[in-house]
């Protein structure tokens, strides 16, 4: 597969290197109407996938000071919440990792959507890692017997205010880009110009 796939050398002007793709860069124009000033491209929900990045870059950061730590012999996290960090959650970044990575070893022209089965774990990976974050994984104080074990659970207040914030910006980032998904609505340069992030190059922006 690596043997064919690096023979596609050719140029394409949509063809986008791996590093762009976790923060949606760059997208890929399938289909275009001049008479009605429509366009379909792709393009990530940019909320949703920079979101994924910053959560990679927490889990990696919750592992060194937790490896840190225990150099230290000091154990902040209980066994099932290790369990839980380096077992259950450590699958899908695994996956994510095997699923990305190699794309920096082809030489072949490389689109956007290359990173979508990425991106999938990505996804189950960030939801699996926010229910860690608001769980309660400390290690118990054992000194005081009065004092209650609160390992394990869930902060549901605080949790299910913050899905809901994140659920709200994802349908809100969706449904701006929806335009440019379905091609189904005519836009003015004004609106197409607010789409226009970073190096994503839409037709009739003039």
């Amino acid at each position: 597969m690596f043997e064919q796939n690096n023979k596609l050398s050719s140029e394409h002007p949509y063809a986008s290197e791996p590093q762009s793709w976790p923060l949606t860069l760059s997208g890929v124009s399938f289909w275009t109407k001049s008479e009605s000033r429509e366009q379909i491209y792709f393009i990530g929900n940019i909320f949703g996938w920079w979101l994924e990045v910053l959560l990679i870059i927490a889990y990696c950061a919750v592992v060194l000071a937790d490896v840190l730590t225990r150099r230290r012999q000091i154990y902040l996290l209980t066994d099932k919440a290790r369990a839980r960090l380096y077992h259950n959650i450590s699958f899908f970044f695994c996956g994510w990792v095997t699923h990305y990575f190699p794309f920096f070893l082809m030489s072949r022209q490389k689109f956007l959507h290359h990173y979508l089965p990425a991106h999938l774990l990505a996804a189950l990976f960030s939801a699996s890692f926010l229910e860690f974050l608001f769980t309660d994984n400390r290690t118990p104080d054992t000194s005081d017997p009065k004092k209650k074990d609160t390992s394990g659970k869930l902060y549901t207040f605080a949790y299910l205010s913050v899905i809901v914030a994140l659920l709200s910006a994802l349908i809100w980032c969706f449904v701006f880009f929806a335009p440019l998904t379905y091609g189904n609505v005519s836009l003015n340069i004004e609106e197409i110009l607010k789409r226009q992030w970073f190096d994503i190059k839409l037709h009739f922006a003039k």
